[in-house]
């Protein structure tokens, strides 16, 4: 897995299979869309080049109990840019938040799981434990 960097709100890495994005402050519930967030990931896919095209892209929500309407704009900005041909994949999705993107018709949007089906969380990683 690739150094993580972040995209306006948002923290990203780049692994053999994937593009993991996660919120980096999974606690800051603005209402505003990011100024320039899809610009930012428009400029970030083109710095991949064709990197990007066979990968996965998920959407870790770990440690996210309540979503902001920005927080669901975000991700689905990520969805209009990073994803437009093939599903975003949300994981960690706590069964809360699961009723919530039910209720919104937004899990029709997405694959939402609520385990890692695909590689290790970078932030699990990071604090020293492995899912």
């Amino acid at each position: 897995m690739s150094q993580a960097e972040s995209i306006g709100p948002l923290s990203v890495s780049v692994g053999p299979t994937e593009v993991r994005l996660w919120f980096a402050d999974p606690d800051d519930s603005l209402l505003e869309l990011p100024p320039g967030l899809e610009a930012e990931l428009s400029e970030f896919a083109g710095n991949c080049g064709g990197d990007l095209l066979d990968k996965s892209v998920v959407i870790d929500l770990q440690g996210i109990a309540f979503v902001s309407s920005r927080q669901l704009g975000v991700m689905l900005t990520v969805r209009k840019v990073l994803s437009s041909d093939s599903p975003v994949s949300l994981v960690n999705v706590s069964s809360g938040l699961s009723r919530i993107l039910v209720v919104t018709g937004l899990d029709r949007h997405f694959i939402v799981t609520d385990a890692d089906p695909v590689e290790t969380n970078p932030k699990a990683a990071s604090r020293g434990s492995a899912k």
